[in-house]
């Protein structure tokens, strides 16, 4: 499965590799080889047929809010050209406050291995319809290019089986990007309407059609958030 390439890096395209996140494979029972590999099999079948009786949706964002992140991701692209080969945390915590101080900003939260650490928890930056936007600080040692992400278009929050499309404390992060995502925010904000992902996602399973072309980011769990719900999400 592809993973999210750092800002502005090429991307490589997605093989469908996506079951494992669908079903675990069980303990079969006796039989051999033969019997195991027609038990999976059938579970790959069932799950393909759960998923295309499934609904889903297409996310659709207005032109205003796409306009606004495009604003957002040149003022990242400048401030990376001028300070992307440092390694400081001073750098960081000054593009946080900057972030901070739009309201933008649907909700802000940070995600981490084992409890908070502000030393080495992402930041997570939502829009008013999810569009997130991840700064990876574990990368801080290998320069501020390689700690902002591009925005992804969906993002998705699992804890044991259920899924939620908010923030919340100790569910693992999940994000989806396409390649039209990606090339529209190369896009001038003067020349952009709605947008409409092609990724086909599946709100009860909290995954996108795997059969579909997509990059993935499986983060860790939300360790903090700082403000959820700042406003409602555009219709």
């Amino acid at each position: 499965m592809g993973s999210i390439p750092a800002f502005g890096s090429k991307m490589e395209k997605f093989s469908d590799s996506g079951f494992g996140n669908i079903i675990k494979n069980p303990q079969e029972g006796g039989g051999g080889f033969n019997s195991v590999f027609e038990g999976l099999k059938k579970r790959k079948a069932a799950a393909l047929e759960l998923i295309e009786n499934t609904s889903f949706e297409q996310k659709v964002v207005n032109r205003e809010e796409i306009s606004k992140l495009l604003e957002v991701s040149e003022f990242l692209k400048l401030f990376v050209s001028r300070h992307g080969k440092e390694t400081s945390r001073g750098v960081l915590d000054n593009l946080v406050s900057e972030l901070n101080n739009s309201d933008f900003w649907n909700d802000v939260f940070r995600t981490g291995d084992g409890g908070f650490d502000d030393k080495t928890d992402s930041f997570y930056y939502l829009s008013p319809s999810h569009l997130s936007l991840r700064l990876k600080t574990a990368n801080l040692p290998n320069g501020l290019e390689s700690v902002v992400q591009p925005f992804n278009e969906i993002i998705v929050f699992e804890k044991d089986g259920q899924i939620s499309e908010n923030p919340k404390m100790g569910y693992t992060v999940s994000e989806f990007l396409s390649k039209d995502f990606l090339n529209l925010q190369k896009t001038s904000s003067s020349t952009v309407g709605d947008f409409i992902s092609p990724l086909k996602f599946h709100k009860s399973l909290g995954t996108v059609d795997i059969k579909q072309e997509f990059f993935k980011h499986l983060g860790h769990e939300v360790s903090k958030i700082d403000f959820s719900n700042k406003h409602k999400k555009y219709d």
